[in-house]
């Protein structure tokens, strides 16, 4: 399930709600560990529904096949040509970035968090995602327009 639930989006909506409810009254939260621990409570909910979602049979994960699966699905190659041409166009959108931002993009291909891509690149985490929403915008866009 890791591959279909986003971390930082759980985070994103314990902290909505957190703020939220806080805003209409309905917390009353002291001092010191009180506050991690509701934090900690709303996480746990929230990741135990997202769970249950994603066992729903309609996302049945061995239902779940990729789109080049099938002959009548595939846009045209093979798996390995496909592969190839994102390769070289992630390739060439990275020849076209300053150093620091090609190796913060190359550290999250590589599959580190946000906060390790921050901490190595003596960047604020917000730079880092925005770096990355950048590169996102330009890998889309050089997709869509081959």
């Amino acid at each position: 399930m890791a591959s279909r639930i986003d971390p930082e989006g759980i985070v994103q909506s314990v902290f909505r709600t957190f703020f939220r409810r806080v805003s209409k009254g309905q917390y009353e939260v002291a001092d010191g560990d009180d506050l991690w621990n509701l934090l900690l409570v709303i996480s746990l909910n929230k990741i135990r529904k997202e769970a249950t979602k994603q066992r729903a049979a309609k996302r049945d994960i061995n239902k779940t096949h990729s789109l080049l699966d099938s002959d009548e699905e595939k846009v045209g190659g093979s798996d390995d040509e496909a592969f190839l041409v994102l390769k070289l166009t992630v390739d060439e959108i990275l020849s076209t970035l300053s150093g620091a931002e090609r190796e913060i993009v190359e550290m999250r291909i590589a599959g580190h968090d946000i906060n390790h891509i921050s901490s190595q690149s003596n960047r604020a985490k917000r730079s880092v995602e925005r770096i990355l929403q950048a590169f996102r915008v330009r890998l889309k866009e050089a997709i869509e327009n081959e």
